[in-house]
């Protein structure tokens, strides 16, 4: 919720790429293990992922911000999670066709980024470890977190920069869908919330769409509206992902293009008024969505 195209640092670089007319993503992702092919696929283990959310994500707020917080520990010590992982590991990837590419690969980019969590608690700060309080404390400036190997799908070992920018924005056989963005969640306080089911194909654009409504429905961090002072805030997202709301769906504006998805009320208001709003942003809560579960056997300390 990423020479770094992520949401951490997308503005500049959008800034950058689109001043120069090009916008263009290179993978990060290693080859396939030579014996992928041959050793066959199968399919994720989505009833294993459906398991975990279910028991350890619950809708409560942090830091005054309403969302569905992750219990860490919980994932962790959960056999169903490592089942989902490894899972991944011989899923088919490719000439699934949108929905069950989209489903695969953001219940994938949810996963692993809990896992970079759940894998990482812990970080050396001066003479002390700490728990980490942020995904990005997982990498640093030259490393960072989005572009470490996150896991195994299909034979290919990928850093959550290849699921995002290429796997889900970057599809090869259909258009990107924007409404990814209300979808995958980097383990972040100000990203759209984990899902409580697992995504799947069979009800993935509903899911979707429902999750787009929803984001846009929460007033801390999604949208809020004053019409006092004729300002509509929107999350980050939506500024550091214009394009993918305008250009690549021929939307005049991120407005246009968030519409049908915005409570009732607020689109009638948007609609008589947009030419005369004023577009802010939130600040981004970059915190852990839930507690940072500590060093295995250490009882959630370091």
């Amino acid at each position: 919720m990423i020479a770094l195209i992520t949401r951490a640092h997308f503005v500049g670089r959008v800034a950058a790429l689109a001043a120069a007319g090009a916008l263009s993503v290179t993978s990060t992702s290693s080859p396939k293990h030579p014996c992928a092919e041959m050793a066959g696929s199968s399919a994720p283990d989505y009833a294993a992922w459906d398991s975990v959310v279910k028991a350890h994500v619950k809708t409560s707020e942090i830091r005054g911000i309403p969302l569905n917080v992750v219990d860490y520990q919980g994932v962790r010590d959960d056999p169903n999670f490592e089942t989902f992982v490894e899972s991944l590991k011989n899923a088919p990837t490719s000439g699934l066709g949108k929905d069950a590419e989209y489903a695969l690969w953001i219940n994938t980019y949810n996963a692993l980024a809990i896992k970079m969590v759940t894998d990482n608690p812990c970080k050396k700060r001066l003479f002390r470890t700490k728990r980490i309080t942020s995904i990005k404390d997982i990498g640093s400036v030259v490393a960072p977190v989005w572009k470490k190997p996150a896991g195994v799908v299909g034979g290919e070992t990928l850093a959550l920069d290849d699921v995002e920018n290429v796997k889900l924005r970057d599809p090869k056989d259909y258009p990107a869908d924007p409404l990814l963005h209300a979808c995958i969640v980097c383990a972040s306080v100000s990203c759209p919330d984990v899902a409580l089911t697992a995504y799947k194909p069979e009800t993935l654009q509903a899911d979707m769409e429902a999750n787009m409504r929803l984001f846009l429905t929460n007033p801390k961090k999604g949208l809020s509206l004053d019409k006092a002072k004729g300002v509509i805030k929107l999350s980050k997202i939506f500024q550091w992902f214009e394009g993918d709301f305008t250009t690549k769906i021929g939307k005049d504006s991120v407005l246009d293009a968030l519409l049908p998805y915005m409570p009732e009320d607020v689109r009638t208001y948007v609609s008589e008024n947009k030419g005369s709003l004023k577009v802010d942003h939130f600040e981004y809560d970059w915190g852990v969505n839930g507690s940072s579960p500590g060093a295995p056997g250490k009882g959630g300390k370091c």
